[in-house]
């Protein structure tokens, strides 16, 4: 098992690695060669339709993935999913059709929108074989479905900056051409599979019981992207690409959690179905996550500035500073939080996680409309921070409480940890590059001795369910 794991970590990994070096690249290219104005615009647009085509999903691509992986039939749950994709997404697209005709004059640049709203149809009609082979754990399939997109984009920006000046609509066409490239190489990759997008029996069963996970998606996707959105409305589209460009850079720095998160959840959907109970490995897996995430978040701090503003001919590093530092903060809370999220989605706790993802997004709304007029971008990080503590402290009641302990001093030693080393090098050196070496150096060294001498302390040791979580109620 621990072999297997391994070598689908690793694939899943490449797959990662690559989609986030080419997604550099694609975005370094943007914002070097777009001026804010159009920076702002293109981000703000792909902002909208993110989360238009995450609410469309429905939540039956997470239920469809569980589903395979606990033994049901891959095509006739991946062909129910197809089925919802392509209703669906040629609903919304005459939606966005009429929307651009009716309030042409409202929003800037129509055609732009419909040309990359476009290219995401293709990307949602694609996941509905992702999710087969996601369900499958076939990550070698995955890799292939996922990096070609990418590598087009990159690949295609830097030709076109080459040969001509960088217009929206360049962009725009390139990026519907990629992803509708990448949706005719996903289907050959699964072609093994046929998946049948007629009506198909099933798809009401489905339906409805996709209608928790369904709350649940629309919240997430307004959590995900809501920001950038009230930005545009209450700010400048200045205030949009300076802000998207740090979140975005945080985003790739995720790369741990998108790499352990997808394969968490057939890994723990087939541990508490066969009710085997818990196995302590998977506690000692976030020790690790909450390590790494510590250490990314420091770098990301250090580094920041001193590399952002020479990327960027000092576009948008110092101006981002704050914002950088606030939401590193919230690294390793959101690594805890995809943790615990996995744990209660695996166990089938719905109410529980749409009830956490309603106030979440509650929250971080009103606090949005509250704090950014008064502090801008800051105060968009600082919602965003406060509302994933909020939303991991959501799952707590489910968790034993010795478990939370023991995860609470975690995150508070590295953190704590990491705070230290960068303020004590800033404070030692004064060259910026030096401070920020000597800062995650100082981190890896202490991180490395606290961890080598807990190892004789486990964080759990029980390999059966406590008691307390044995008797939670499901939803």
């Amino acid at each position: 098992m621990r072999a297997a794991f391994i070598r689908n970590f690793s694939i899943h990994l490449a797959q990662l690695a690559s989609n986030q070096l080419f997604g550099i690249l694609t975005f370094l290219v943007l914002s070097w060669h777009l001026g804010k104005e159009d920076f702002g615009l293109l981000n703000w647009y792909l902002a909208l339709l993110l989360t238009v085509f995450s609410i469309l999903s429905f939540g039956i691509d997470k239920i469809v993935v569980r589903k395979i992986a606990s033994g049901e039939d891959p095509a006739q749950m991946a062909g129910l999913f197809l089925k919802h994709a392509v209703v669906s997404s040629a609903v919304v697209y005459l939606l966005i059709i009429f929307c651009a005709v009716i309030f042409g004059d409202a929003l800037p640049d129509t055609t732009l929108l419909l040309i990359l709203a476009a290219g995401k149809i293709s990307v949602f009609l694609s996941t509905p074989f992702k999710q087969l082979a996601l369900g499958l754990e076939r990550f070698r399939w995955l890799l292939h479905m996922s990096v070609y997109s990418y590598i087009i984009k990159a690949v295609g920006l830097v030709i076109l900056v080459l040969v001509t000046e960088l217009q929206l609509m360049h962009v725009a066409i390139l990026f519907m051409a990629a992803e509708w490239i990448e949706l005719l190489i996903v289907r050959v990759i699964a072609r093994r599979y046929a998946l049948n997008p007629l009506p198909l029996r099933g798809y009401t069963r489905l339906f409805r019981e996709a209608i928790p996970q369904a709350g649940v998606e629309i919240f997430a996707a307004a959590l995900g992207r809501i920001d950038w959105i009230l930005i545009g409305f209450l700010l400048t589209s200045v205030h949009v690409a300076e802000y998207s460009f740090a979140y975005k850079a945080f985003e790739l720095s995720t790369l741990p959690l998108l790499a352990v998160g997808p394969m968490l959840i057939p890994f723990f959907t087939r541990m508490y179905g066969d009710r085997s109970g818990e196995r302590a490995g998977m506690w000692q897996l976030l020790r690790y996550e909450i390590i790494a995430a510590c250490f990314i978040g420091l770098s990301l701090v250090m580094f920041w500035v001193p590399v952002t503003d020479v990327l960027t001919n000092g576009k948008y590093g110092t101006v981002n500073q704050a914002v950088i530092l606030i939401l590193a903060l919230a690294m390793p809370v959101l690594y805890v939080n995809n943790f615990f999220w996995t744990i209660h989605f695996a166990q089938a706790r719905m109410k529980l996680i749409l009830r956490a993802f309603a106030i979440t997004c509650g929250f971080n709304i009103i606090a949005n409309i509250v704090l950014l007029p008064v502090w801008g971008n800051e105060g968009a990080a600082i919602a965003y921070l406060a509302s994933m503590m909020i939303h991991t402290a959501l799952y707590l009641p489910y968790i034993n409480r010795d478990r939370i302990t023991r995860i609470a001093g975690m995150m508070a030693v590295y953190t704590i940890l990491s705070l230290g080393s960068g303020f004590g090098a800033v404070l030692l050196i004064s060259d910026p590059i030096g401070a920020s070496f000597a800062a995650t150096g100082c981190y890896l060294l202490v991180a490395a001795i606290i961890h080598f001498r807990r190892m004789k302390r486990p964080l759990v040791r029980a390999s059966h369910p406590a008691p307390a979580e044995a008797t939670a109620p499901t939803s």
